[in-house]
């Protein structure tokens, strides 16, 4: 694994205990992109 994995990895392991500033960048480094219109929400991944 890369850092970037480990480092999502430790956070989602203790996920109940983390600040919601580390939840955030936990989901910063999963969301790359997101289209939202009033029918559809789509959210890309890396």
């Amino acid at each position: 694994m890369n850092n970037r994995t480990d480092t999502i990895s430790g956070y989602l392991d203790d996920w109940e205990n983390v600040s919601f500033e580390d939840k955030q960048q936990v989901v910063d480094l999963m969301i790359t992109v997101i289209h939202a219109t009033s029918e559809k929400l789509q959210i890309e991944m890396t």
